[in-house]
Order: structure tokens, then sequence, then C-alpha cells
């Protein structure tokens, strides 16, 4: 086995800190350009909200709503029965003795981002840009996690009016959605 010279370890490791140098440039150039990326492209800003709030469950509804797992906000425009697009996340609900006496809050943030749109985007757009148009929101707590109408076992709040770019909607979660042919859904406070 030959030995390995002290010239040969000392271009070995030049070598190696010549690699590392090149690695260390290249990374410092990486992180800057994506830095650089994503300020010319608006990504570093928080995101913009459509609309932000409060939902509330009343205490009589919170261990029939705790068996619900999604979270589904819908937009509409006022007077029409299809949504102009949906929010949907995950619900954990856990029953204590807080929200059993209390009733359940959580705070909601509705942003682009978030939303699939049933409407072209172009029109969402449209209606977002212009402050003073009233769109409705409504929540739903669904058993099944499927979007779609409201089922049996769901838990609803009314349409609210809110104008885009609003952040304070209390939005009541109080209404169970009843079997077929047992009428309207009820009331909870």
């Amino acid at each position: 086995m030959p030995s390995i010279t002290a010239a040969q370890k000392r271009r070995k490791k030049g070598l190696s800190a010549a690699g590392l140098a090149a690695a260390a440039t290249l990374l410092a150039v990486l992180l800057i350009t994506t830095a650089l990326h994503r300020l010319l492209s608006g990504g570093s800003s928080p995101p913009q909200i459509i609309a932000a709030g409060h939902l509330h469950i009343p205490p009589a509804l919170v261990d029939y709503a705790s068996a619900n797992t999604t979270l589904f906000i819908v937009i509409y425009h006022p007077g029409t029965p299809m949504p102009l697009a949906v929010m949907q996340e995950a619900l954990n609900i856990i029953p204590s003795l807080a929200t059993r006496s209390l009733g359940y809050q959580r705070y909601f943030a509705i942003t682009p981002e978030k939303l699939s749109s049933m409407a072209p985007m172009q029109q969402l757009t449209a209606l977002l840009e212009n402050t003073s148009t009233e769109l409705q929101v409504k929540v739903r707590l669904d058993r099944d996690g499927a979007g779609g109408r409201d089922q049996p076992g769901d838990v609803v709040s009314s349409r609210i009016t809110f104008k885009p770019y609003s952040e304070d909607l209390h939005i009541a979660v109080d209404q169970k959605v009843p079997p077929p042919g047992a009428g309207a859904p009820t009331f909870e406070k």
C-alpha cells in the first residue's frame, strides 16, 4: 500500500476546502435568489384576508357538533343558491366543561389561498375588488367531510351578509340539519 506524502495530503485538504467553499457559495446564491423571488413576486407579504371573524357553537350543540370533523365556510352572492367559493378545514372540537357551559369559539380567516372557487376566479376577483359588494357567508360543520348540500347530522349557520375585507364577522353555528321529511333545521341556544 503506497504511503501518502505530505504534499498529497495538503492537495487533498485544499480540494476539500475549495469544494466546501464552492458549495457554501452556491447555497448562499440560492438563498438570496429565493428571497429576491419572494420579495418581487409578493410572496413575503401576508395573505390578503377576504373576511375574518369568529364562529360560535352554543353549549347545547358542542357534544353534537364534536362528531363533525370538517369545517366548510361557503361564500355566496346574495339571492343565489350556488356557492361562489368554499373554504375547507379540519375541525377538532373536544368537549370539555368549559365548552359545555360557554360554547365553542374559533377564529377563522378566509384568504384566496384557502378558497376553492365554484365560479370563474375572474368573477370572484371582480366581486372582491368592489368593496361595496355584498356577499354572504355560511358555515357548515360537516359530519361526512364531503362537500355539497347540507346533510342530516351537519350543524350549520344562517347566511350572514358581509362586505369584502370585513374582519369582524360573528357567526352562530346553531342549527342541526334534520333528517329528510323532519322539516326545517332546529335552532339551539
